[in-house]
């Protein structure tokens, strides 16, 4: 995770709220898979499905059962692993693998989702098995240089489990087409 601007908050990760970058700055320790701002705070998905959160934390939106502002990223309590996030102002919301909705930060006018409306530090399911949700699409990297191109395609998930089909003929795969082998490695010719 690389990050640039107003840090006033902590919401920049570098470990200071008086920290302004024009340029971007790599986060220590926010190898991310998915990322989400909201109003000065930031949270990632890592590779391995946790989350990690930092910034303002007023309504304990950075979810790690504090109200107190993360500079740096902190691992938020709730499920082991996440597969989606989205971020308000000063609230967040995140997906399971399994499909359950979890909620934290500022419950005002109840956009926690609880049948309340007070503010909560600590993530809490609100809805299970939700078996419709999309899970994020795997992450494409095709090494090249300026004279070629790889011959094979490495293909990543951040959904552990999850059987991903290709083609090399540029339509949607389908059931029939072929797995990306446990490797990873798809060859192209």
């Amino acid at each position: 995770v690389y990050t640039w601007g107003l840090g006033s908050s902590g919401q920049l990760g570098l470990g200071s709220t008086t920290t302004t970058m024009a340029t971007p700055t790599l986060v220590p320790t926010a190898h991310a898979t998915a990322i989400a701002a909201g109003d000065h705070f930031t949270a990632a998905i890592r590779h391995d499905g946790v989350l990690v959160a930092w910034g303002a934390n007023d309504s304990g939106q950075v979810g790690d059962t504090t109200t107190v502002t993360r500079t740096s990223p902190a691992i938020a309590a709730g499920p082991a692993s996440l597969s989606l996030m989205s971020l308000g102002d000063a609230h967040a919301l995140a997906v399971t693998p399994e499909g359950s909705l979890w909620t934290w930060g500022n419950g005002l006018a109840g956009r926690l989702g609880d049948s309340l409306t007070t503010s909560r530090a600590t993530p809490q399911s609100v809805l299970s098995g939700l078996a419709s949700w999309v899970l994020p699409a795997p992450t494409v990297s095709v090494p090249s240089s300026a004279l070629h191109a790889a011959l094979e395609v490495s293909v990543l998930s951040s959904t552990v489990g999850a059987d991903i089909r290709y083609t090399l003929t540029g339509v949607l795969p389908t059931a029939a087409d072929a797995l990306v082998p446990a490797t990873g490695l798809v060859p192209v010719s």
